[in-house]
């Protein structure tokens, strides 16, 4: 009998895998890399990549389709910044996601604490309604999310040089998550691998002077504003 792995969506141009040799790959070494750049920075839209795994297959020779459940592991994010009192201009801001997932291995659970940073693969102003309101529109995307794992979402003000928010996001994108009143909820975990595109909408208020008092956070139907922000 055989044990199938799957990977799709694992394109040369943004994956890597080791030399495979018949007889001599061990599948502890069957391991999936990110390619980043040398400041281990990620800044292109990643393809949809997949993953499955199946055990015990006999192979025949007769003609067989075999059905493989797959988990999608490329999250995409469309974060948006606004201040209903003041226009921002995207060059004040960066967005970086940051997430110690660059490498996959054989069980499809990140390897390592070495992070990735993901920057933006699209940012613009954005216009949202007939008042004509500006927003900052950053997309950006990471690999497979864990639940526990230590992924953080920072903004920063680029003329003050300061973070307006450093948010352990995993822990925020589970307060998305409806809870059942039957009982039958899905895990933690297998909510975090069914999302695969998340909304998150940030609004700002700054003070006089500079630098922003507060910061609303709406992810999904669920916010929550940190008060008494000095930066």
């Amino acid at each position: 009998s055989y044990h199938l792995l799957l990977w799709g969506g694992a394109s040369d141009r943004q994956y890597r895998f080791p030399y495979l040799k018949t007889g001599q790959t061990e599948r502890k070494s069957l391991l999936l890399s990110l390619i980043c750049n040398s400041e281990k920075q990620m800044n292109g839209k990643l393809n949809g990549l997949f993953y499955g795994s199946l055990e015990n297959i006999t192979i025949s020779n007769d003609y067989q389709v075999l059905d493989a459940p797959l988990v999608k592991n490329t999250n995409y994010f469309s974060c948006i910044l606004q201040d209903d009192n003041n226009l921002l201009n995207q060059e004040d801001f960066t967005f970086t996601l940051e997430a110690a997932n660059g490498v996959m291995d054989h069980t499809n659970t990140p390897l390592g604490t070495e992070p990735v940073y993901y920057r933006p693969y699209r940012q613009e102003v954005s216009i949202l309604d007939e008042e004509e309101t500006p927003v900052i529109h950053a997309r950006l995307n990471t690999l497979r999310i864990m639940k526990g794992d230590q992924t953080t979402l920072t903004i920063k003000h680029v003329p003050s040089g300061q973070e307006i928010l450093r948010l352990p996001l995993t822990q925020y994108l589970l307060l998305s998550k409806i809870h059942s009143h039957t009982g039958d909820e899905m895990g933690d975990q297998e909510y975090l691998d069914r999302q695969s595109e998340w909304n998150l909408i940030f609004t700002v208020v700054e003070k006089n002077g500079g630098g922003f008092l507060q910061i609303g956070i709406v992810v999904g139907t669920w916010i929550h504003w940190l008060h008494g922000m000095e930066v």
